[in-house]
C-alpha cells in the first residue's frame, strides 16, 4: 500500500499516527525500507511521527529527536507508552501549545509539569535520516505491477441514471475530460443499467439503482495513478453527485505488465526521499578536555544531587602508579569522604590466558570488597559512585559485578541509590556509559535516570554520564543545568539522552481514576443513525490470487475463469480485452450479477464480483 501512495504525499504531513501490529512493522516496503521508515518519509522536515508501544530503539535510530511517554491511568490496559519522533523538533525544549481541542482524558493542565509523564529522551545526530542525492534512477527491468481498485459510492444523483447508455455517456465524458483512454464498452440493462468501460489505464464499472439516486462505481487504475481523484470528481459531476454525497475507499490489487507508461507511473508513486544527503554532515571533536576542566565540570554536575557532608563519594581509578584525578577534584569541592579504589596490580597489563585472567579478577574483586566494606564502616555507605578517567574497562568489570551483587549493594550503597558519574573522551569509551546504566538495573523502578550530556569547546569534547533516582523532575533540572554550565565554562552542551526506570507493574487490584463507557462518555447517536439507514443492495468481492508454482499463462488464466462460470452456472460468455499490456481482462454482466477480473500477465489474478443476492456461499 505504501508503494502506491503518490509522490506528493512525501514530506507533506505535519503529523504520522502509527498504530500498526508488530507483525506488519516487521515488513519490508522496499530492500532499503521497512515499514517504520517508509512511513517516516511521509514527514515535513518539522513534522512529528508517533507510534505506540514500546518502539524508542527504532524511532531514535530514524530521527534525530525522540521521547517516549508512559501513561499509568490508562482503564483496561493499565498504561500506555507512545514514542514521538521528529527531524527538527526538540521535544525537551521546544514550548508546548495548548490548541484547545476538548478531550475527554488527558488535558493540557499543568505545562510546566509537562515532563511528568516522559520516560525517555534522545537527540541522535547520526540517526538513518534516509535521504536524496538529489536525482532518482528509472527503474529496470519492471519487477512490479500494482494497481489501485477505488469503491465509490455516489448518492443523491440527480440526472438520469435510468438506462446503461446514459450511464455510458456519463463515464465516456468523464473519461474524455480527464485525458484518459477509452478501448471499449459493454452495457447492460438486465437487472438495472450495468456498464463497464475499459481504458488503457484500466477499466470502471457502474451499477445504477434509479430507484435510491444511486450509482455504485469501482474505479481500477494500473496507470496514471494522479488522476484518480479527477476521475473520481468528475464522475460525480456527470451523475449530479457530489463530494458530500459520497463516500469511497481504496484497495490496493494487482496492475498490468507491459504497459507502456509503467516508468513514468512507477516514478510518480511510493516513497520519496525530500532531505538531501548533504545535509546530514556532522563535525566531530577528537581532542579530549583537559583534565581541571573536566574534572571541574564532573563535580559540579555532581552537586545538584550530592551534598558535601552526607555519605562518601566512591572514586574508582586505574593503577596505583597512575594519576587519579577524580579524587583531587572531589577533595578541592570539600567533600568530607573520598575513597578511591585502585586497580588491582595483578590485572594491570595483558594478562594473556583467559583461564588465568579469570582467576587474577575474582581474587581483585575479594580484595576489593574487604577495602570497600572497611571504608563503610568508618565513613558510611556510598552516596556517590565515580568513574575516573584512570580506570580501566576490566577494573569497571570488577567494581559493577561488586555493587550489582544483592547483598553487597544492601550494606555499600543507599537503599535509594546513589548517584554514578563518568566522563568519556571519545566513541571508543562506550562502555563507560554502560558502566553508568548498568545501575538503573540494579535500581530499577522510576524515576531512576541515566542520562548522557555532551560538551564542546572550539578545540575538544566530552561526553558525561549520570545516574540519579529519586528526582521527579529530573529533565526540567537537565534543562536549566546545562545552560548554566555553558555560562559557566564557555562551553556548548546539549542532552544527548535520558533513560527512565523500569515500568511500574500497578497490581491486579489498581483501578482507574476514571473509566469510560459508550453510553454517556461518547455520542452513539450519529453513528448508529447512519448504520440504520443504510439499505444494502448487493454482495461486492474483490479477491486477489497469485500463483505460488510461477508464471501463469494468458491461455491457462482464461481457460480457469471460463471453467468456474460454468461450474457455478453464471450463463455469461465474458468479454476479453487482450491489448491492454501482457495481461488482459476479462468482464462479464448477467441479470444476478457482473464480473471483472484482471490478469497482470505475470502471476496475479485479482477478481471484482457482484452479486445482487447476498450469498455467502456462492
Amino acid at each position: 500500500s505504501l508503494l502506491m501512495l503518490p509522490k506528493e504525499y512525501f514530506g507533506s504531513f505535519d503529523l504520522v499516527l502509527v498504530d500498526l501490529s508488530e507483525t506488519v512493522m516487521s515488513n519490508l516496503v522496499t530492500k532499503e525500507l521497512d515499514i517504520m521508515a517508509a512511513l517516516s518519509l511521509l514527514l515535513k522536515p518539522e513534522g512529528v511521527f508517533v507510534k505506540n508501544e514500546l518502539y524508542f530503539e527504532k524511532l531514535n535510530s530514524l530521527f534525530k529527536y525522540t521521547i517516549q511517554i508512559n501513561y499509568y491511568d490508562v482503564p483496561a490496559i493499565c498504561s500506555q507508552s507512545m514514542v514521538f519522533g521528529s527531524n527538527t523538533v526538540d521535544f525537551i525544549k521546544t514550548k508546548l501549545t495548548d490548541h484547545k481541542v476538548d478531550t475527554l482524558f488527558a488535558t493540557m493542565d499543568g505545562l510546566d509539569e509537562k515532563f511528568e509523564i516522559v520516560h525517555d529522551y534522545m537527540q541522535n545526530p547520526t540517526a538513518t535520516r534516509h535521504c536524496s542525492s538529489g536525482s532518482e534512477e528509472e527503474p529496470s527491468p519492471q519487477d512490479a505491477s500494482p494497481g489501485i481498485v477505488l469503491v465509490l459510492e455516489a448518492e443523491n444523483a440527480t440526472r438520469s441514471i435510468e438506462s446503461s447508455d446514459s450511464v455510458k455517456s456519463a463515464i465516456v465524458s468523464a473519461l474524455e475530460r480527464e485525458g484518459l483512454h477509452l478501448v471499449s464498452t459493454i452495457t447492460s440493462d438486465e437487472n438495472g443499467s450495468v456498464a463497464v468501460a475499459m481504458m488503457l489505464e484500466g477499466y470502471i464499472v457502474a451499477r445504477t439503482f434509479p430507484e435510491n439516486r444511486y450509482v455504485a462505481f469501482d474505479i481500477h487504475l494500473w496507470s496514471s495513478f494522479d488522476k484518480f481523484e479527477h476521475v473520481k470528481k468528475s464522475l460525480l459531476e456527470e451523475v449530479g453527485s457530489d463530494v458530500a454525497s459520497s463516500s469511497s475507499f481504496r484497495i490496493v490489487a494487482s496492475g498490468m505488465f507491459g504497459v507502456a507508461s509503467w516508468v513514468q507511473d512507477s516514478m510518480s508513486r511510493g516513497p520519496k526521499f525530500t532531505q538531501l544527503c548533504d545535509d546530514l554532515k556532522q563535525e566531530v571533536l577528537e581532542e579530549p578536555m583537559h583534565a581541571s576542566v573536566a574534572n571541574k565540570l564532573l563535580t559540579t554536575v555532581s552537586q545538584s544531587w550530592l551534598q558535601k557532608t552526607t555519605g562518601a563519594i566512591l572514586v574508582v581509578c586505574g593503577a596505583s602508579s597512575e594519576e587519579c584525578t577524580g579524587i583531587e577534584a572531589f577533595e578541592a569541592e570539600g567533600f568530607d569522604a573520598v575513597v578511591p579504589i585502585y586497580t588491582c596490580s595483578n590485572i594491570v597489563g595483558d594478562v594473556g590466558d583467559p583461564e588465568e585472567s579469570a582467576i587474577l579478577m575474582y581474587a581483585c574483586e575479594q580484595e576489593l570488597i574487604g577495602n570497600l566494606d572497611a571504608a563503610v564502616s568508618v565513613h558510611g555507605q556510598f552516596e556517590g559512585v565515580v568513574l575516573d578517567r584512570s580506570a580501566s574497562f576490566e577494573m569497571a568489570q570488577i567494581a559493577h559485578k561488586i555493587l550489582s551483587r544483592a547483598r553487597l549493594t544492601t550494606s555499600l550503597l543507599p537503599q535509594g541509590g546513589p548517584v554514578v558519574l563518568a566522563l568519556l573522551d571519545d566513541s571508543t569509551q562506550n562502555w563507560r556509559r554502560v558502566f553508568v546504566d548498568s545501575f538503573r538495573r540494579t535500581f530499577e523502578f522510576s524515576p531512576a535516570d541515566v542520562a548522557s550530556l555532551v560538551f564542546n569547546s572550539t578545540e575538544s569534547g566530552l561526553e558525561l554520564a549520570i545516574f540519579v533516582t529519586h528526582d521527579e523532575d529530573f529533565i526540567n533540572n537537565m534543562n536549566l543545568l546545562v545552560p548554566f554550565l555553558e555560562a559557566e565554562f564557555e562551553l556548548t552542551g546539549e542532552i544527548r539522552f535520558i533513560g527512565g526506570g523500569r515500568f511500574h507493574w500497578q497490581g491486579d487490584d489498581w483501578q482507574p481514576s476514571q473509566f469510560f463507557l459508550p453510553d454517556g462518555s461518547y455520542d452513539q447517536v450519529g453513528p448508529m443513525k447512519q448504520w440504520n439507514s443504510q439499505e444494502p443492495v448487493g454482495h461486492q468481492s474483490i479477491i486477489q490470487l497469485e500463483a505460488t508454482d510461477g508464471t501463469l499463462s494468458r491461455e491457462a488464466f482464461e481457460e480457469m475463469v471460463a471453467e468456474t462460470l460454468s461450474k457455478m452456472n453464471i450463463e455469461t460468455t465474458p468479454q476479453d480485452f487482450p491489448d491492454l499490456g501482457d495481461g488482459c481482462v476479462l468482464a462479464g454482466i448477467w441479470p444476478a450479477g457482473s464480473l471483472t477480473v484482471l490478469y497482470d500477465g505475470r502471476s496475479h489474478i485479482s477478481i471484482n464480483l457482484f452479486t445482487f443476492d447476498q450469498d455467502p456461499q456462492f
